[in-house]
């Protein structure tokens, strides 16, 4: 094995007689050696993108999602009941969700003027902010704890926006009921209003309670920014009377330092197959997916390119194999078996694709350090006037080792029929 390596050595280093050998050699490794320091720099920039989304995620979706799998709402209490004795959760929050229509009536110009709009809203009780961070997303207006008597409403600000709201606009929440007279019916279809004080209800045994607003919230995420209202869970279970007790979806937030695994598969045995437990990549599981695909894919292509620059290895190989011919000959009159020669010439692939495997992720990591120290590259900005934002990256052992796995495997196999060609010289 000794002797291989050094002939292995020596035939890439030293110069050949053909100089056109050494050139073709040398081109395959700065070749090879740029493809793995794009793979690098392309797996860091997707390990940072995938961690920022996961980080964001925390503003507005908590670290265990219970939801039912056999229908859109279930009892708060039964399901509390058996998370009872769990320690690692800190905080538990109730969340309550149905589709209204939003009557926004404008302040300005024409008093009268109206526009309805269909929203999702979403009714959270006092611990909501503990487990959710709603506070750190606010844009507008100040956070007040979702207390028993609270009348705060939240809006998304895209929602907000799009319709040309004020703060001093009031508007009102509709949503289907079942607990209506028939003459309301009639009159209202069927709606139930929540309007501010002093004024009128609806209907003569609809309720009528005051919702003010108090600020806007941005999360990035157009679901929440566009469709989106937030109030006191108590308040809005009055829009569907029969909903008492009932519940979406529960957040937990868990101590510093859980496993978030183990404590997801305990609390998943003592829900049963009714529920689903979920962490923040469930819950947004589609995003996710696309960060995945994207990934791959961009892997198989730059693979793709570097399997396409591993051929030259194949010429360069061919053309050492017609000029060292004699020194085949004369090792195989020294007693040198097919199987010495050929592992030679596959060594010689192999050491060219190790120096270009070293020269890339050097190569590679130093631009993602560089990245990460001075910022090169920024996100791109509509406003030239704005504050640069650096593109991430996160350099992670793992794609170094699963680069180096993939660059000897080619080139492994693009120096397969070289060696074997040189294996049956006579």
């Amino acid at each position: 094995m000794r002797l291989i390596l050094l002939f292995a050595k020596r035939y890439l280093l030293v110069k050949q007689r053909t100089f056109a050998i050494n050139i073709i050699s040398w081109v395959t490794i700065i070749g090879l050696a740029i493809g793995a320091a794009s793979i690098i720099v392309l797996l860091s920039s997707f390990n940072a993108l995938e961690s920022m989304i996961y980080e964001s995620q925390g503003n507005f979706r908590p670290e265990l999602l219970i939801e039912s799998n056999k229908g859109r709402l279930f009892d708060a209490d039964s399901a509390k009941g058996k998370l009872e004795g769990i320690e690692e959760i800190q905080h538990l929050s109730e969340v309550y969700e149905g589709y209204a229509f939003l009557q926004i009536p404008h302040s300005y110009g024409d008093s009268s003027a109206t526009k309805n709009v269909v929203v999702r809203y979403r009714g959270v009780d006092k611990s909501y902010n503990e487990v959710y961070a709603f506070s750190s997303i606010l844009t507008e207006g100040y956070h007040i704890p979702f207390e028993q008597d609270s009348l705060a409403l939240y809006m998304g600000r895209n929602l907000f926006a799009e319709h040309k709201l004020y703060f001093q606009d009031w508007p009102y929440l509709y949503a289907p009921t079942e607990d209506v007279l028939l003459e309301d019916i009639d009159r209202w279809n069927g709606y139930v209003r929540l309007s501010t004080p002093g004024q009128t209800s609806l209907g003569r045994r609809t309720p009528s309670l005051p919702l003010q607003p108090m600020g806007l919230f941005l999360t990035g995420d157009e679901q929440f920014d566009v469709h989106y209202v937030f109030g006191h869970i108590n308040h809005l279970r009055k829009l569907n009377p029969s909903h008492k007790g009932m519940v979406s979806q529960l957040g937990l937030s868990l101590n510093s330092n859980t496993d978030i695994a183990k404590v997801k598969t305990a609390i998943q045995q003592r829900l049963g197959s009714y529920f689903n437990v979920l962490d923040r990549r469930d819950q947004d599981a589609s995003v996710y997916r696309i960060v995945k695909l994207e990934r791959f894919f961009m892997v198989v292509i730059l693979a793709f390119i570097v399997g396409i620059i591993s051929f030259n290895m194949i010429a360069a190989l061919s053309m050492l194999i017609m000029e060292k011919q004699q020194d085949i000959v004369m090792l195989r009159a020294l007693g040198a078996k097919r199987r010495t020669i050929f592992s030679l010439y596959l060594f010689q692939g192999m050491f060219g694709a190790a120096i270009a495997t070293v020269l890339g992720v050097i190569l590679g990591s130093l631009i993602v350090v560089v990245q990460d120290k001075f910022g090169l590259v920024n996100f791109p900005q509509p406003n030239p006037e704005a504050i640069p934002i650096p593109y991430p990256v996160d350099w992670r052992l793992t794609d170094v080792l699963l680069i180096a796995l993939m660059m000897l495997g080619i080139t492994c196999l693009a120096s397969l029929y070289p060696a074997w060609r040189a294996s049956k010289v006579k």
